[in-house]
């Protein structure tokens, strides 16, 4: 494999890692999810990435690929955010 290529699959990684960390310090009751998304959409773009597509969310039972339709969005209190 081309060094090139390793290093940039290696630091997507990287990117990815943290910002799921970082969306997770972000999850709070009350919390509102569009701003979870849009936050963690930045924190890749200042850590020198792109995001493939938009943060996906679920509360519970929600399918996985959940983007939060808009800024009303709340996490409810003891419900389960991934």
């Amino acid at each position: 494999m081309d060094p090139s290529v390793k290093n940039a699959i290696l630091r997507a990684g990287d990117i990815g890692r943290k910002a799921l960390e970082y969306a997770i310090s972000l999850i709070e009751p009350g919390a509102l999810l569009y701003d979870v998304a849009e936050k963690t959409e930045n924190f890749i773009r200042e850590m020198g990435g792109q995001p493939s597509f938009p943060v996906n969310l679920s509360i519970n039972n929600e399918a996985a690929h959940y983007t939060p339709p808009s800024s009303m969005t709340r996490r409810p209190s003891g419900q389960v955010t991934w």
